[in-house]
């Protein structure tokens, strides 16, 4: 038996030889085609409002676009510089265009906070580094003082002798 496979699933793609420019061009065909579809809605006092269907470029739509697999674009993405360069164009294009249009309100916020931290490292966090207390220790419970009767002659000293004192 040997460690060979003889029978591989599917085959490599055989990567297509372009100059920088020529995948810039490629990609830039393809954002072209990325346009959104903006339609205004009609009410009685005219242009209510705009109804927006967004196109921005993706990875997916790319690989539609050459008729790839996202795999393919990927194993690409790796082993050749340029193809990188074309695909962080893109990236970079989509992330713009998320920013631009979900700030102006066309395209659904949620959309825009989702698409940015999942393609794009831009999430939303909130982190309370603020502590007070512990400087950083773990607290395993609190201990209090219960003054006795002789230390105060203070009217609240009778008050604060009973808190947490389980004597009726």
């Amino acid at each position: 038996m040997t460690d060979e496979i003889k029978n591989p699933v599917g085959r490599p793609s055989k990567y297509p030889e372009h100059t920088p420019a020529e995948w810039k061009d490629k990609i830039d065909e393809y954002i072209t085609s990325c346009k959104d579809k903006i339609e205004p809605i009609m009410g009685k006092e005219g242009v209510t409002k705009y109804e927006v269907w967004a196109k921005f470029p993706s990875v997916q739509g790319l690989c539609l676009f050459l008729g790839l697999s996202k795999s393919t674009i990927h194993d690409w993405a790796k082993d050749h510089e340029e193809f990188s360069y074309a695909l962080e164009r893109l990236n970079n294009e989509q992330a713009v265009r998320l920013m631009e249009m979900g700030a102006g309100g066309h395209y659904s916020t949620g959309l825009v906070t989702r698409l940015l931290a999942a393609n794009h490292g831009m999430a939303d966090k909130t982190e309370n580094k603020t502590d007070l207390t512990s400087k950083g220790k773990e607290i395993h419970g609190f201990n209090y003082i219960i003054p006795d009767d002789n230390s105060s002659n203070s009217p609240d000293s009778e008050a604060a002798s009973s808190v947490g004192s389980t004597e009726g």
